[in-house]
């Protein structure tokens, strides 16, 4: 009881605190490790392709009007692209991100 009271005195004294978010952020990526992948995987190939182009990340970020800590989220795979910023990157890198197979008629 004594250990209670005291955390509700510094709690008062601090003006409450909160409790780590480290368990939650890692229950998330464990649950999210496909989408994980697939950004790292995306992350690779924009690096591969300015390193190709010999572009760098500042001017890619010029191309694309964008600031350079936009274009270093990109790089390092924490970013959840959309497809419109997929397909940008992609034709000023002359690249392409990502493919989406042709449907076959169903017969």
């Amino acid at each position: 009881m004594a250990t209670i009271n005291q955390l509700e005195k510094l709690s008062a004294i601090l003006g409450g605190f909160e409790q780590s978010t480290w368990v939650k952020e890692a229950k998330e990526r464990k649950e999210n490790v496909e989408e994980i992948l697939v950004r790292q995987k995306i992350a690779l190939h924009i690096l591969r392709s300015l390193r190709e182009s010999d572009i760098s990340q500042k001017q890619l970020a010029e191309m694309l009007q964008v600031s350079p800590q936009q274009v270093n989220k990109w790089v390092k795979g924490t970013e959840n692209f959309t497809l419109s910023t997929l397909l940008k990157i992609g034709h000023a890198l002359g690249t392409t991100l990502i493919e989406v197979p042709e449907s076959k008629p169903a017969f």
